[in-house]
């Protein structure tokens, strides 16, 4: 089934689970069916498809309103003549005697989209051929008052056939442009209510996106294509000094103000790089934001495209956060381990850092001396490595339990003053040297490192 199918089907469920009178005014309708048969001169009624009533009676004769559907057996063959002369036909009126007390009726179904749900009647005129003694034996037939019935029927205004036609097909037209009419009113209501469900739809996402951009911890600005402002979250703003009222509009390079942290010049703006590369950019390190005040932040960031379902960029979306405290805690940090590698390097000792698992972490120019190897050849080097060659001070070699490091991680106890000699292994020499050491334990008691 078809996008337009599937709509359809929708439409006639729409239709078949409406009243008529949703779809019509019913005071309107009544008046026009009240017009109508004054001035034709003939009875009239709408009813729904099974002959049942919705208007009033318009110019109803005695004979069939206050007698024939006065009893049970008369009102149930009226509906029933209804109902047939009503019926769903889209070629023209139907004329013809109907199938209660003989008098001529005719009708013309009511459709919307196709769909029958309502007939429109006229009638109840007599020819000068009506066959009185039929009619009499009808009046017997459901139980009405002979007398009543007879007098009833002279007072039928009498009508020709052809006359009867012509006004038939003036209400078929009629009919059909009232249906016409009625059908385009409810397809234009129902485009109403399926753009008025969209638009509700649109701001309860806009209001949803509204949330969550106001709940980012984040700051958060977007750009049509243009690079011009549209929104900005309150962190944007507290970051920015711009509140979005005073910025929407404006380019983002007036309001994003940022800056080489170390150079102090000024940063290339994202939002043109985004649009130039069509992809996602980051700042790079050190990016300072200026705000408005004056302050400023040490930010981190990147800009997206926000693209439409074509693939064309039609804005960007700029997110940074302010690393001002951790930029400065890794910048004390930097400056902290420069001054303790200054340090190292500056002392007599030698200093190496193992790990847990013996490998070593870190040593000084003074380490890597005394044992003759260099940084890069000590990194990561653990105890079992079979380039150490130990002995103790009777030049007997140290067994690798011996190790200082391999003592301090099976004792977890600190060592003081062990002797050894150290033999190079590019040279056929030995360097004495003392070696004291001691593990770092965390709050669990397990060992985190051994310096040496």
């Amino acid at each position: 089934m078809n996008i337009q199918d599937k709509a359809k089907d929708e439409f006639f469920v729409e239709i078949q689970q409406t009243s008529f009178s949703d779809i019509f005014n019913l005071v309107d309708l009544q008046h026009l069916q009240d017009l109508f048969a004054d001035a034709h001169g003939v009875a009239s009624i709408i009813t729904d498809t099974e002959g049942n009533p919705i208007t009033q009676p318009s110019n109803f004769t005695r004979l069939c309103d206050n007698i024939i559907r006065k009893t049970e057996k008369g009102r149930a063959n009226c509906f029933l003549s209804d109902k047939v002369i009503g019926r769903h036909n889209p070629s023209g009126p139907i004329v013809q005697t109907c199938l209660s007390c003989g008098l001529w009726d005719a009708g013309a179904s009511i459709n919307i989209g196709g769909l029958h749900i309502a007939n429109w009647l006229i009638g109840q005129v007599r020819s000068n051929l009506v066959d009185e003694q039929k009619m009499m034996l009808y009046a017997d037939e459901i139980g009405a008052n002979k007398e009543d019935f007879i007098a009833a029927l002279k007072e039928v205004p009498v009508m020709q056939g052809d006359q009867l036609k012509k006004i038939a097909d003036l209400l078929f037209v009629f009919a059909n442009e009232l249906s016409e009419k009625a059908y385009s009113n409810m397809q234009l209501s129902r485009q109403i209510a399926e753009k008025e469900k969209t638009l509700v739809q649109l701001l309860e996402q806009e209001e949803n996106l509204s949330t969550t951009l106001h709940s980012i911890g984040d700051g958060v600005i977007a750009t049509d294509k243009n690079g011009l402002i549209i929104e900005m979250n309150p962190v944007a703003e507290t970051l920015c000094g711009w509140k979005l009222a005073e910025a929407s509009g404006m380019p983002l390079n007036e309001v994003f103000r940022i800056i080489d942290s170390e150079t102090r010049i000024a940063v290339a703006d994202p939002v043109a790089r985004v649009f130039e590369k069509g992809e996602i950019v980051g700042l790079a390190n050190h990016t300072v934001l200026i705000s408005k005040n004056g302050n400023e932040y040490q930010i981190a960031d990147s800009a997206a495209p926000i693209m439409n379902k074509a693939g064309e960029i039609t804005g960007v979306v700029l997110v940074f956060s302010n690393v001002t405290e951790k930029y400065e805690i890794q910048k004390q940090i930097k400056t902290n381990e420069e001054r303790y590698r200054s340090l190292l390097n500056n002392l007599e000792a030698g200093i190496v850092v193992h790990a847990p698992d013996t490998s070593i972490m870190m040593n000084n120019a003074r380490a890597s001396e005394l044992l003759g190897l260099s940084n890069d050849q000590m990194k990561g080097k653990a105890a079992i490595d079979p380039a150490w060659k130990f002995t103790h001070e009777d030049k007997t070699p140290i067994t690798p339990d011996e190790f200082p490091i391999n003592r301090i991680v099976n004792s977890r106890q600190a060592i003081k003053n062990q002797v050894l000699g150290i033999h190079h292994p590019d040279r056929n020499d030995v360097v004495w040297v003392t070696v004291n050491g001691f593990p770092v334990l965390d709050p669990e008691g397990e060992i985190t490192e051994v310096v040496i």
